[in-house]
């Protein structure tokens, strides 16, 4: 217990002047830009509105193969059966930079899967 006061200084520090809702929203507007950009990407399609920093995302197998050959990390969804490709989740964070979304884009979005 008598270090929990390190722990408190860090929420603190967390919670004054609002740095826990810039983040939040850092967070967000990453999400909303992937979101957005995922509309270069052939063959995605986002399942769910983007309302937070979470997106689920449709790719062929190929493309989400591919990404991850080239080091990109997700989460391979298994709550949402598809016919054909594969359900991932991206989180984005207050880390996460337009670089970062950028980046994902355009190696996704240079993979032309069969068929497209």
């Amino acid at each position: 217990m008598s270090k929990l006061r390190f722990v408190s200084a860090q929420l603190v520090a967390y919670l004054k002047n609002g740095l826990w809702l810039e983040n939040a929203r850092h967070a967000n507007a990453m999400a909303l830009r992937m979101a957005e950009c995922l509309k270069k990407v052939p063959g995605a399609r986002l399942l769910h509105p983007v309302e937070a920093n979470e997106l689920f995302v449709l790719l062929s197998e190929e493309t989400a193969g591919r990404l991850e050959m080239q080091g990109f990390h997700f989460y391979r969804w298994p709550l949402h059966a598809a016919e054909s490709g594969v359900t991932i989740r991206l989180v984005t964070c207050f880390a996460t930079s337009s670089a970062d979304v950028d980046e994902f884009i355009a190696a996704a979005a240079a993979i032309k899967p069969r068929g497209y």
